[in-house]
């Protein structure tokens, strides 16, 4: 982990080059997310695109990779970051926060799946604009 956590902070400091590199991770990771390893690359790689798209730096092509994560993350808790990762490039701020979260039950999960449709409608009509 501790040389996976040296090429995604290598990632980031190339900036929006980095960006495809972090997100090609994450992808790979969420295949085998319930090995402890491949979730803390996936922890990560989420933490290395925040970083990255806080500073204003990201690629709309990692929308659906980021909408998988949120859609398959093992913890609800996890799902913050991402959420947050997701408003920051989209500009969408869905209600999915830190209240929903520590709030959440099961009786609120088709709530969090119309929060997750307005990202995947935003990318449906935003994909083609290339990346920021």
């Amino acid at each position: 982990m501790e040389e996976f956590n040296a090429y995604a902070a290598a990632a980031t400091a190339l900036g929006a080059e980095g960006v495809p590199l972090l997100t090609a991770a994450l992808d790979k990771s969420l295949d085998s997310k319930y090995d402890v390893f491949s979730y803390g690359k996936l922890n990560s790689s989420i933490y290395h695109l925040h970083q990255l798209a806080a500073r204003g730096t990201y690629d709309i092509k990692s929308v659906p990779v980021l909408i998988r994560v949120i859609q398959e993350q093992i913890a609800i808790g996890d799902t913050l970051l991402t959420a947050e990762t997701l408003r920051l490039i989209t500009g969408l701020d869905v209600g999915y926060d830190a209240r929903f979260i520590s709030e959440y039950t099961s009786e609120d999960e088709d709530r969090r799946r119309e929060m997750i449709e307005k990202w995947t409608a935003w990318y449906s009509t935003h994909r083609d604009s290339g990346q920021q």
